[in-house]
């Protein structure tokens, strides 16, 4: 599959130190918080649609689940898929 530039956005998002999460109530609103969740930093809303297709593509995945928001982070590449 290829990744969107909305996508590929929010990825260059997390590997430069931004986390992802999404509120765990009924709206379930997705952001980018710069610095982490309730650091005062910076926000971006990200399509729900972006986040799960950076899901459903194993490119990212859920790493908590602490009411009111679930985070999510990049999976690495396996080893045997890193080129040489």
């Amino acid at each position: 599959m290829q990744i969107t530039k909305n996508q590929q956005h929010v990825l260059n998002r997390m590997h430069d130190g931004w986390q992802l999460g999404h509120s765990m109530a009924a709206d379930c609103h997705w952001h980018l918080y710069c610095g982490g969740y309730g650091s005062g930093g910076e926000v971006e809303r990200v399509m729900m649609s972006t986040a799960h297709a950076l899901v459903k593509q194993k490119l990212i995945r859920c790493a908590t689940r602490r009411f009111p928001l679930a985070t999510y982070e990049v999976i690495p590449p396996v080893e045997s898929e890193v080129k040489r």
